[in-house]
């Protein structure tokens, strides 16, 4: 269980999960922690969902009109290489490079 948690502030629920989930958890980590594996995946996904919550809903920082996730990472990768081109080849002149030197 949590640290600091005591049996008055817990709760025991039954839950159904495959065999071989089970025979995960326990080699990974014993059958006496079970209990502990599966708080510590529960808490970690609720805050994952939270952050995903505020991102969408209380910061607007997904718009609408993105249509889909890979096109904005394709943008974004495009941006890059662009923007890398332009550094290298500025450092380039910057440098001399690219100059034949006798």
């Amino acid at each position: 269980m949590p640290d600091g948690a005591s049996p008055k502030k817990t709760k025991m629920t039954a839950i159904r999960l495959p065999v071989s989930v089970i025979d995960k958890i326990d080699r990974l980590f014993g059958k006496g922690n079970r209990s502990r594996f599966i708080y510590e995946a529960i808490e970690k996904e609720l805050k994952r969902r939270k952050r995903l919550l505020f991102i969408e809903e209380d910061a607007n920082l997904i718009s609408d009109d993105m249509k889909d996730s890979i096109e904005y990472v394709n943008e974004m990768r495009k941006f890059d290489v662009e923007r890398f081109e332009l550094l290298y080849n500025a450092n380039d002149q910057k440098s001399g490079q690219g100059e034949v030197h006798e």
